[in-house]
């Protein structure tokens, strides 16, 4: 019985204690918050590092204490450490919006490729009505990032929402012609344009996928007619008509490339009108981007 007693007295004295801890860990968070919000960053940030150092303070509180020193450390210029405490506040799955979107602002900003999209990730396992904004965000940066396995799959995602944007179409099509998937590339770029034709980027893309595949077929006639050893006027007349089939495909870059053109006078673009141009006989238009 008094084993009993003892152990009973134990656990309230335990329980008392933690209700005391408990108690002052959310007088001294309450304060810093306070003074968070009061934008006197240095002594909030000093009353955190106190606690912090104590370790007190439970999930919740914690998850909030990282996320407000995260704030107060990037007002005051710290801005990797502020990282590191959004990312702590993250784990801990802070309840705030605003942390997830501070963390993901500040990762982008710095160009933390890595961190930047894994706070896309916890921003929508938590906050799953902000889906679509995310997925967006996450286009955007597996194009920026080069990740075109995901860049197609979220482009085509978003392609299902957006269904009348042809961003989504483009970003498809330049997921498929990294991947080597020209034809498909193509097609991508057509439907992009077919919801906007004066879609800059589509119109440049596609055009150089163009111009190289003139170049390849002009080449081809090219090598085959200078690899006969005397050739006649027959070859030589046979040889002009098999290049129509590069004129062709030359005709078609033309208007992709001129509609760029138009929008943004690219070195590469003016480069490739020339030679469209010339191979096309088309002397004097081609002496306008020579």
């Amino acid at each position: 019985m008094n084993n009993l007693r003892k152990m009973i007295l134990a656990i309230l004295v335990i329980i008392s204690t933690w209700q005391v801890v408990a108690q002052e860990a959310n007088a001294i968070f309450n304060t810093a918050k306070s003074l968070v919000l009061e934008q006197n960053y240095s002594e909030a940030l000093s009353k955190y590092k106190d606690a912090f150092a104590t370790e007190i303070g439970d999930s919740v509180q914690l998850a909030e204490a990282y996320g407000y020193a995260g704030i107060c450390l990037e007002e005051t210029g710290n801005v990797r450490e502020a990282l590191k405490h959004y990312k702590k506040a993250l784990n801990y799955k802070v309840l705030e919006l605003s942390i997830y979107d501070k963390a993901i602002s500040l990762t982008k900003e710095m160009k933390n490729h890595e961190m930047h999209e894994w706070a896309l990730m916890e921003k929508v396992k938590y906050f799953p009505e902000f889906k679509v904004d995310v997925e967006k965000a996450l286009s955007s940066h597996y194009l920026k990032t080069k990740q075109y396995d995901k860049l197609l799959i979220s482009s085509e995602k978003m392609g299902q929402w957006f269904p009348d944007s042809p961003k989504y179409k483009y970003y498809m099509g330049v997921a498929y012609q990294s991947q080597g998937d020209i034809d498909q590339a193509v097609e991508a770029y057509k439907l992009a344009l077919d919801k906007d034709a004066e879609y800059t980027s589509a119109n440049m893309r596609l055009g150089h996928i163009l111009f190289e595949k003139g170049n390849k077929v002009y080449a081809k006639k090219k090598k085959a007619y200078e690899a006969i050893a005397k050739p006649t006027r027959v070859d030589y007349s046979n040889y002009h008509k098999s290049l129509e089939e590069a004129k062709v495909i030359y005709r078609e870059a033309e208007g992709y490339l001129l509609k760029a053109y138009q929008v943004k006078q690219d070195p590469n673009l003016k480069k490739m009108l020339y030679a469209v141009y010339t191979r096309l006989g088309e002397k004097e238009k081609a002496l306008k981007f020579k």
